[in-house]
């Protein structure tokens, strides 16, 4: 017997109820609906992301080109993320409970492309970081580029202030927990999954043939 669906509900093609918290996010596209959620931090200030916007647009429109910088880390996997069992059962495996070696990738994101990525084992510091801006950054900016990044306690020494200062750079950090107002976050994200699905590349040349 027919009944009407509850709101914020749908009959898909098999007449099965279904709702936006119980369904892929490739259903409720198609029956469009919005995505279903975005992660987000708690400590954003709203006012604050607000000021950062419209600074970098000041800057913008006075000839500033935007030279984005971050940092993100590739942990090797040795556990299979696939497997076969008969129809019904799930497929259990093991994974190693030891720390697996963490290779970080150090770039910018200039004029629309990643610039200037260092790929080294360990995680990053403000040596390895102020290193990298002297000897692969540095010689690339000038009085017209604004540096943006995040105010990890790595980019907010006086060392690095002083070293973006000598070349001419304005220096402007993002909002507190706004890593989204960084587009630099879309390539790591797509490094990433390129690794995922690449397991047996190495990683250094997957970021090499990044476009």
């Amino acid at each position: 017997m027919w009944r009407p669906i509850p709101i914020g509900r749908k009959r898909n093609g098999h007449g099965i109820s279904e709702s936006p918290g119980t369904v892929s996010g490739t259903r409720c596209a198609s029956w469009g609906w919005p995505i279903k959620k975005r992660r987000g931090y708690s400590e954003r200030d709203p006012l604050r992301r607000k000021q950062f916007l419209r600074l970098r647009e000041r800057f913008v429109r006075r000839g500033n080109y935007p030279v984005y910088i971050d940092e993100c880390g590739f942990v090797s996997s040795t556990a299979r993320r696939h497997g076969y069992a008969p129809k019904g059962q799930r497929v259990n495996g093991l994974v190693s409970g030891h720390r697996r070696p963490r290779t970080s990738l150090l770039a910018a994101r200039r004029e629309g492309r990643l610039a200037e990525p260092l790929l080294f084992d360990g995680t990053c510091d403000t040596g390895v970081f102020n290193t990298w801006l002297k000897t692969r950054l540095f010689p690339r900016l000038n009085a017209h580029h604004l540096v943006i990044m995040d105010n990890a306690a790595l980019h907010t020494s006086s060392e690095t202030a002083q070293l973006i200062a000598a070349t001419g750079a304005t220096l402007l950090f993002l909002a507190p927990y706004s890593p989204d107002l960084n587009p630099i976050e879309h390539d790591f994200a797509a490094l990433k999954k390129r690794r995922a699905y690449q397991e047996h590349v190495a990683i250094d040349n997957i970021v090499k043939t990044y476009h």
